[in-house]
């Protein structure tokens, strides 16, 4: 029994040792452990600080925007001129010019022209066609120049347009921005179609259609 006491004494101190040695790992974690949890403290803050200085610029950025926007509303409200709408005849009106008497055929085609235009130029073929089936349907053909359009009559005389009767009134009295600009009205006076610039070919089937 004397030489068992020792052993179990040994065993006793290792145990306390052992138990010791866990408290103190416990206590006092290995410093590989304790570098981790701080880099993944930074790591947490820095990304929370990065997210916050996100939000912050794509904010900022739209508040930019959103002031840009409003900006260039104001200036094209207030302070750019607007831009004139371009007048554009309507089917139905009735057409009242200096010289016009509607009454006089059944249809009337009605030639807005300008002085220096080429595309009233590069017209006068279509339109001498034109005139010349105007008289075949009893219909009559009006050329209407701006005031003060100097020698009108031999401008289209030269171009073979030798029937046209012609009359002068401002453009902005007939509707009209741009020439050519071709009309055919009733015995009223009433537009039933008109054609704004050079026809193409489908067009000008379109405008022969109206005279039957």
């Amino acid at each position: 029994m004397a030489i068992s006491e020792p052993k179990l004494s040994l065993v006793r101190g290792a145990n306390v040792q052992k138990s010791s040695t866990e408290i103190k790992s416990l206590t006092n974690p290995p410093p590989q452990l304790t570098f981790q949890k701080i880099s993944f403290s930074l790591i947490f803050v820095m990304l929370s600080s990065n997210r916050k200085s996100l939000l912050e610029t794509i904010v900022n950025i739209l508040t930019i925007v959103v002031a840009v926007a409003f900006l260039a509303l104001l200036v094209h409200k207030y302070v750019l001129p607007n831009e004139p709408k371009a007048k554009m005849p309507t089917v139905g009106n009735i057409v009242s010019i200096p010289g016009f008497e509607p009454s006089l055929s059944k249809r009337n085609v009605l030639l807005v022209l300008m002085k220096g235009c080429r595309f009233c130029e590069d017209s006068m073929t279509f339109y001498k066609d034109l005139v010349r089936r105007t008289l075949q349907n009893e219909a009559r053909t009006i050329a209407v120049f701006p005031p003060k359009t100097e020698n009108a009559e031999g401008y289209v005389q030269q171009f073979g347009l030798d029937s046209v009767q012609v009359t002068f009134a401002p453009l902005g009295d007939l509707d009209v921005d741009g020439t050519p600009t071709l009309f055919v009205t009733d015995q009223e006076g009433r537009i039933i179609s008109y054609w704004v610039g050079r026809l193409s070919k489908e067009k000008e089937a379109e405008v022969y259609s109206q005279l039957e």
